[in-house]
């Protein structure tokens, strides 16, 4: 897994370094779990039922043309990521021993990522996905989105986002 920052949008690069600083700044350490997914990571969400996508880049975590030959598959980039507050670590490896998907401060981190526009996965009402984070929601990953250049798709992101902060301005 690791810190995969280059298989997400560039502008989702920026908001995964934004809400991770905003989450030190409170004290709340985070590991970046999961960004893109290619299709073997994929296929095991499906079988460990762990993903509501019914096929292959139909998810925010793999954000690639159904169609594309396997070599230009790296193209499109992720709109999601995956965060884990750790629990405990190995003094000797500082390798994560395990996530507590039950953990408090999984809320601040929704609020968090609500203050950029952002979608969080323990807000969800198909399942619970309390380390998620994802670009809007307003439009559903789909071949509009699988058209479009890299570019194309970071500039819907940036709109999108920032179209959602601008919403949350105005609610509140």
């Amino acid at each position: 897994m690791g810190d995969r920052l280059g298989e997400l949008s560039p502008c989702m690069q920026g908001y995964v370094t934004l809400v991770r600083n905003d989450l030190a700044r409170m004290g709340i350490d985070t590991e970046i779990l999961y960004t893109g997914r290619d299709r073997g990571e994929f296929g095991l969400t499906m079988v460990n039922g762990a993903t509501k996508a019914k096929s292959f880049g139909d998810s925010f975590h793999s954000q690639k043309p159904l169609t594309a030959p396997p070599a230009e598959e790296g193209l499109y980039k992720a709109l999601a990521f995956d965060l884990g507050i750790p629990q405990t670590r190995s003094a000797v490896t500082g390798a994560v021993r395990r996530y507590n998907w039950e953990d408090p401060r999984y809320k601040v981190f929704g609020q968090v990522a609500g203050k950029y526009g952002l979608t969080w996965g323990g807000r969800f009402k198909s399942i619970c996905d309390m380390g998620h984070i994802q670009g809007p929601r307003i439009a559903r990953p789909g071949p509009e989105h699988w058209a479009m250049t890299p570019e194309q798709l970071d500039a819907w992101c940036r709109k999108e986002i920032e179209e959602n902060r601008r919403l949350l301005a105005l609610a509140s």
